[in-house]
């Protein structure tokens, strides 16, 4: 036993040990082909920035969850505002593992809602929308958003 190999140091097939070259030429290999996509051009849906801000009864509205519904072909994407009302929209693709900022050109339909988180903690119902029920769903909330290729894309939300 004491004469051979243990396996890790075979070759598989050939009884032999790793030579040095042939070790630094795996290593070089394997390291290859995990760095090989770095640098890679971004793939993806062809976005363009979008950013803007959620006014709330004359403040601005932190914590609202905006979604912008395509009116055609498209990708749905959402934003939630910060503390000052404002945000700025990613598009989610590949089955929601990458992103990209901002949106695809065209024309949507958007939601927005204000979910009351601090009622979780105190109670088994589910949270209630802080915002008009209107503002739910894309049939009623009469909000819209155009992204236009080459702009500066800004939408503005009034809600009353």
């Amino acid at each position: 036993m004491s004469g051979l190999n243990p396996p890790a140091a075979r070759i598989s097939g050939r009884g032999g040990r790793w030579r040095p070259a042939q070790a630094a030429l795996c290593h070089g290999v394997l390291l290859l082909l995990l760095t090989g996509g770095c640098g890679a051009p971004q793939t993806g849906p062809n976005t363009h920035p979008v950013t803007g801000s959620v006014i709330y009864q004359g403040k601005p509205a932190a914590a609202v969850t905006l979604t912008f519904s395509p009116k055609g072909e498209g990708f749905t994407t959402q934003a939630v505002t910060d503390r000052a009302g404002r945000f700025t929209v990613a598009t989610y693709y590949d089955m929601g593992k990458k992103s990209k900022p901002g949106m695809v050109a065209g024309a949507y339909l958007v939601t927005a809602i204000k979910l009351d988180t601090a009622s979780i903690t105190s109670t088994m119902s589910a949270p209630k929308d802080l915002l008009p029920r209107k503002y739910g769903t894309t049939e009623t909330s009469g909000l819209t958003a155009e992204v236009i290729l080459g702009k500066e894309n800004v939408v503005n939300l009034n809600l009353e």
